[in-house]
């Protein structure tokens, strides 16, 4: 690890030159059999901005999917030197998502309509290869090879559609700036009343597999230090968990931004910023503001993202590097150097194999994070 940062280090001021069909070399983590689970190797993809591409435009990427370990999308905003005007003042659109075959990535526009290309992308949820969604300038279905607009966004009060969750084809929700929730039931979209202007920055929820009832929770912030929210569906409705009003951690603490959520069964997971560190807490689902408990607490930066397979095998990932594994008993941070403003801001588990997504702050390079266990 130590060998890594140091020669991280010397790479930074390079780190703009890299493409899509380059990675930096694999980082290993070798921990010991008694924390086997913490056991993953690295690769680091930009993808983007070449060599000479001093005057392209910024690029980022906002969300990542996993079918498989051989298909994996993730979607932004990629501009190369071959986006934007050419000396004849003719304009090439940026790309919406990079596609990952398993052995590289592939650059791709969604098509809106001939002449549209929609970008930036901020969300994506595939069921199957003709079931896709994605959330741009509004929520958009793929039909053949275009992208057909089901839900349009309203730009002028603010509101936004920023992040996908389904439970299924017939239940799909999406969560956005300005505190807007809209609900797919299989038929049409369904705007719903949140209770709150504040961004809602995630969602995430589960089935019960007793009941068939479906539990989800929202999360975001506002970009100063007011508090931020968590709203969970109930019966219908959308209820405060978390605000100013519902402080959970007291008056006095300082964490007031919910960030990242994710729901496993019965335990929510919860990231809050404060001034200086971020709190990870584990909720009850069933009893949200006083039935938990604080599993870590990150001063290296905020944790934008959660996911995971199970109880013990759950990543979180964000700001200035920020990459976490908790294998149930402990947290394992794989990038302990906080200088080099790596943000990922969306990461997927599955089986074996994890993708985390974002940019290099500051050069605004989108980044892809490839991870892999060790057996």
């Amino acid at each position: 690890m130590n060998k890594y940062f140091l020669l991280l280090i010397q790479i930074v001021p390079l780190i703009y030159f890299g493409s899509c069909q380059k990675s930096t070399e694999p980082v290993t983590n070798n921990t010991g059999p008694d924390t086997t689970g913490h056991d993953f190797t690295f690769v680091i993809d930009t993808l983007g901005n070449h060599p000479d591409s001093i005057w392209v435009d910024p690029s980022i990427l906002w969300d990542v999917f996993i079918v498989n370990e051989n298909d994996v999308w993730v979607v932004g905003e990629i501009n190369t030197v071959d986006t934007g005007f050419d000396s004849l003042g003719h304009f090439t659109p940026p790309y919406s998502a990079a596609h990952w075959d398993g052995e590289k990535w592939e650059y791709v526009r969604f098509k809106w309509k001939p002449q549209n290309t929609l970008n930036p992308v901020y969300s994506i949820w595939i069921f199957s290869e003709s079931e896709m969604w994605i959330a741009a300038a509004g929520i958009f279905k793929k039909v053949g090879d275009s992208w057909v607009l089901k839900y349009k966004n309203n730009p002028d009060a603010g509101e936004i559609v920023t992040k996908l969750w389904a439970a299924s084809e017939d239940e799909i929700y999406a969560v956005g700036r300005r505190g807007i929730i809209v609900k797919y039931d299989g038929n049409s979209w369904t705007r719903m009343e949140s209770g709150t202007d504040v961004d809602l920055l995630n969602v995430w929820g589960g089935k019960d597999a007793q009941t068939g009832e479906t539990h989800v929770f929202a999360a975001g912030s506002r970009g100063d230090r007011e508090y931020g929210v968590v709203l969970e569906l109930k019966d219908g409705q959308w209820l405060s968990r978390f605000d100013a009003q519902h402080p959970v951690f007291g008056k006095d603490d300082d964490h007031t931004h919910p960030d990242a959520i994710w729901l496993f069964k019965d335990s929510v997971y919860t990231t809050f910023a404060g001034y200086y560190d971020s709190y990870v807490i584990k909720h009850d689902k069933n009893n949200y503001s006083t039935n938990l408990s604080k599993i870590h607490l990150e001063s290296q930066g905020a944790i934008m993202g959660i996911n995971g397979n199970d109880y013990n095998d759950i990543f979180f990932v964000g700001y200035r590097d920020v990459v976490l594994h908790y294998n149930g008993k402990s947290f394992k941070k794989y990038f302990q150097f906080p200088y080099v403003d790596a943000r990922y801001y969306s990461v997927k588990q599955k089986g074996d194999y994890v993708f985390a997504c974002g940019e290099i702050f500051g050069y605004s390079i989108p980044i892809v994070l490839r991870g892999k266990r060790n057996h």
